[in-house]
């Protein structure tokens, strides 16, 4: 047989010395810090999912939703000399002058064609007016008769130019296109989505009854939205006349509208806060 002998510490021997406050705390702390940082680890890669799956598309929508890029890019000198234009007198021959040399310094035709289309979008024959200028611009900056070949067209010259080669540059609204859409971001898209546009000056105007649809698709969503929402609160709502219970089943509370489910363990009927057992003729107790 064997025998297990323990030892057991002796009558008044000293216990381990407890530890002290400061270090206590600082386990504790180093304790916390790493479920956190475990906390952190596993909900990292959840977190970088959805960054890279909902918040970067979303962000990149919202951009695109202000973002007007064409115009600022091939007429940055264009739209600094029109800043300072009223909208409604003749443009200045610096105008002229500032377009001919932005057309000029574009490098690719697909420059000048996204250009040309965003004007287009705004006033219709822009496309074409743009595209034939562009064409055209070696002619316009060029240097004057009897002058050197490197010297700079005045802007009157070109101007007159620019009106011989199409008469359509003397019309405000190609300018009042270009000044309008001179910014980089504008908020016409965004407008547009509730029937808003800005008008040449830059004013915030209805749009025509014509093209006024989006509005109203809006208004037609926000009802539907409305007469849902009050329905699903309507049916999930409890009834105000309380609990009942079947003899036969579980006590549960009856909602608003409610169609019995065959079998005792069903709660409700219509009219609400009736119970399935009197539609089945089964007693009741409240």
């Amino acid at each position: 047989m064997t025998t297990v002998s323990t030892t057991m510490p002796a009558p008044g021997s000293a216990s381990p010395p407890p530890l002290p406050r400061s270090d206590l705390r600082a386990t504790l702390a180093r304790a916390e810090r790493r479920r956190k940082l475990v906390a952190v680890g596993l909900t990292l890669p959840l977190l970088v999912f959805l960054l890279l799956t909902l918040l970067v598309p979303i962000g990149a929508l919202l951009i695109r939703a202000v973002e007007n890029p064409e115009v600022a890019n091939a007429l940055p000198t264009t739209g600094k000399v029109l800043a300072s234009w009223d909208r409604q007198s003749e443009p200045p021959a610096t105008a002229y002058a500032a377009f001919a040399t932005d057309l000029g310094n574009l490098a690719e035709t697909a420059e000048a064609g996204a250009l040309a289309r965003r004007l287009n979008s705004e006033v219709a024959g822009a496309r074409s007016l743009v595209m034939g200028t562009f064409k055209g611009v070696s002619e316009l900056v060029a240097a004057p008769d009897g002058a050197a070949r490197d010297a700079a067209a005045p802007p009157e010259l070109i101007r007159e130019r620019m009106l011989a080669l199409d008469g359509r540059w003397s019309e405000l609204k190609y300018w009042q296109a270009i000044a309008k859409n001179a910014k980089r971001y504008t908020p016409d898209y965004l407008l547009a989505a509730v029937d808003l546009r800005r008008s040449a000056t830059g004013d915030v105007e209805r749009m025509p009854d014509d093209q006024r649809v989006f509005g109203r698709i809006l208004l037609r969503t926000f009802n539907i939205s409305g007469v849902v929402t009050l329905a699903c609160l309507l049916l999930a709502y409890p009834s105000p006349t309380g609990c009942r219970s079947c003899r036969h089943a579980r006590p549960t509370c009856c909602s608003s509208w409610c169609w019995c489910r065959s079998g005792p363990a069903s709660s409700c009927v219509w009219p609400p806060g009736s119970c399935c057992c009197s539609a089945k003729g089964w007693s009741t107790r409240r």
